[in-house]
């Protein structure tokens, strides 16, 4: 396994002692494997071309992106079941 490589975990979901949030893995398994490793931790992807190009290093590399796309979706999801009258308005 590398970094980059996306994996399956099955187990428990729990919290420990000090409150962190972690899994006890039962079993696993390589989803994808990753072919390019992954840019520099510090230097990250800094070409803005490059940034368009590779999306997914860039959600991967840059938390407020990643965290701006969980947000669209979730916008995205609701508005659907709001159009098809499945889900209630608070």
């Amino acid at each position: 396994m590398d970094i980059g490589d996306f994996i399956e975990i099955q187990g428990n979901f729990f919290t420990t002692k000090r409150g962190e949030k972690t899994i006890e893995a039962k079993d696993w398994g390589i989803l994808t494997k990753s072919l390019l490793p992954l840019p520099e931790k510090w230097h990250g992807l800094v070409d803005p071309e490059e940034r368009f190009r590779k999306r997914y290093l860039d959600i991967l590399m840059d938390p407020e992106i990643k965290e701006l796309l969980v947000k669209k979706t979730k916008f995205g999801i609701r508005c659907e079941l709001y159009e098809r009258k499945r889900f209630p308005r608070s």
